[in-house]
């Protein structure tokens, strides 16, 4: 691991910010798949298991995201009120305040025009799952398995020209 992967990992893991050094980042700007360039997502990762918000986050900046870790329910609420990013991704089951909590607090506080939550489940997400999901506020679900390539759907989606940040539970 080369040292600005360490220092990710630990701002990741502590809840600070994990991204790329001040000097890359304040560009404020990126290129998406079409050669445009477009803003970067600013994405709160709340999981209680540093290996899943490490690798997320990792994933994430080499995508060209600001990054920030949670590792409970009550600091991810916490650090989404200070840093108000574009998403939460919120494991549903973490110590103190669980994922369900946390999106309602945050979804009473953030339309979801200025705060996309997405669950992340490490179970099936049926049918019940879903709909008890977009009942606590959730604006998607992803299962922890294919985190990657729903995450990237998603964010691929809110960042597309002229689409507007999609509300609809899939």
């Amino acid at each position: 691991m080369n040292e600005k992967q360490s220092e990710t990992s630990h701002r990741a893991a502590a809840g600070d910010v994990a991204t790329a050094p001040p000097d890359e980042t304040s560009k404020g700007a990126r290129r998406g798949r079409n050669g445009a360039q477009q803003t970067p997502l600013r994405i709160l990762i709340a999981d209680d298991s540093a290996p899943v918000r490490d690798s997320l986050a990792r994933l994430l900046e080499d995508m060209g995201h600001q990054v920030r870790g949670a590792q409970d329910g009550t600091e991810a609420v916490e650090v989404a009120q200070r840093w108000r990013p574009d998403f939460v991704l919120l494991d549903i089951h973490m110590p103190k305040l669980n994922g369900i909590m946390a999106a309602r607090t945050l979804r009473a506080q953030f339309p979801s025009n200025l705060m996309q939550l997405v669950m992340m489940s490490g179970v099936t997400l049926d049918e019940e799952t879903r709909a008890g999901a977009k009942a606590a506020g959730f604006d998607n679900c992803i299962d922890k398995v294919f985190a990657l390539e729903g995450l990237e759907n998603l964010l691929n989606q809110s960042m597309g020209e002229g689409n507007a940040i999609k509300t609809a539970v899939k």
